[in-house]
């Protein structure tokens, strides 16, 4: 499921009121009614509902909430005890969060009037429920590496204080790869906080995308690539010699990234990576493929929502965050980006609009 924007729907207080008197009669409802109609709670003019029937129009996810939100309204009639809960609720086939507040009022007259307050919080706890998650998967993931680095090292620091290097070279090679595993993750959730805070920012500079970007990445990536016994390999469509693009060299790094290191991490072992490099009028085109199995076609347009993880059927573990910042940083400078299933394995391909 795709995150939704918090730009957006979340600025907006949504809510929608319905008043009753102290039998629990229902009485009127507010001007806005755009949130019950959508709720399908709205009042009708044939209705001659007490608060407690009215409620029966909520289909509630959550079993105890009827229950507790009655007690709530009988309180709020007979003691005026003012309350707030809040459930998921199941409308015309979606899932709504919302906050359902209480409270009575003395009208001019004397006499008292409540209100029932229904406030859709559907956005803002569908992220912070990403969220949550997003901390423990990141707790989680950082912990087996971590130990993998902290056992490598003191494995070889007692090897090394009695005399003895067997096994050292090993170790330090585990703790290298395990400690770059955690500087991306790091790195891919820190990403993720600049570019959903608005801090991203793309600074044009002219470069060469092959050695002034891929060169150093390959670099960068050469023991995971041993590893596998792959190579990157480069070309420019048709024979067309590179030419420098104006573009920010530093967030095409980032991209690139994280395309090469799912193309190492679920391409065949002892296979060439191939990066390709198209001229367009107003840019280039960049591909990244591998051999490897294919991605399922259901699957495709899922691989660049956030904390999308495909992993159970590659069998390997990701954060769910690396295509999902590839996509934004992409769609920042005006590009896109696509993934498709080929003859030999996968293929990502972006545009970079030159600045």
């Amino acid at each position: 499921m795709d995150t939704p924007n918090p730009d957006t729907r979340m600025k907006r207080k949504i809510e929608y009121r319905v008043m009753f008197d102290t039998s629990g009669r229902i009485t009127g409802e507010s001007l806005r009614r755009s949130l019950g109609e959508e709720l399908g709670i709205a009042l009708s003019e044939d209705d001659n509902l007490d608060v407690f029937n009215y409620l029966d129009r909520l289909v509630v996810l959550d079993a105890d909430l009827p229950g507790r939100l009655a007690r709530r309204i009988e309180k709020l009639l007979e003691k005026h005890d003012e309350f707030s809960v809040h459930g998921d609720f199941q409308i015309k086939g979606r899932v709504y969060h919302l906050h359902i507040s209480g409270r009575g009022v003395r009208r001019l007259d004397g006499n008292l009037a409540f209100t029932l307050f229904f406030l859709d919080d559907t956005e803002h706890t569908h992220l912070r429920r990403l969220y949550e998650y997003m901390f423990r998967l990141a707790n989680h993931e950082i912990k087996s590496p971590l130990a993998c680095v902290l056992g490598a090292l003191e494995y070889a620091e007692e090897h090394v204080k009695t005399g003895s290097f067997d096994g050292v070279n090993t170790c330090l090679e585990m703790a290298a790869r395990n400690a770059r595993a955690i500087s991306e993750m790091v790195e891919r959730y820190l990403n993720l906080s600049l570019i959903e805070s608005g801090s991203f920012r793309i600074v044009p500079s002219d470069f060469l995308v092959s050695v002034d970007v891929l060169n150093p990445l390959v670099a960068e990536m050469q023991p995971a690539l041993d590893a596998k016994g792959m190579t990157v390999e480069f070309a420019c469509d048709g024979g067309v010699c590179e030419s420098h693009v104006r573009a920010d060299a530093e967030k095409l790094g980032i991209v690139l990234r994280n395309l090469l290191s799912n193309a190492v991490k679920y391409g065949t072992p002892n296979t060439a990576i191939r990066v390709v490099m198209k001229q367009l009028e107003d840019g280039v085109e960049l591909s990244v493929e591998n051999d490897g199995p294919n991605i399922p076609e259901r699957n495709l347009a899922r691989l660049f929502q956030k904390f999308t993880r495909l992993d159970a059927t590659q069998g390997t573990k990701g954060s769910g965050l690396g295509l999902y910042n590839a996509r934004r940083i992409v769609e920042l400078w005006g590009g896109t980006i696509r993934a498709e299933s080929t003859a030999r394995g996968t293929l990502f391909a972006f545009t970079l609009t030159e600045a």
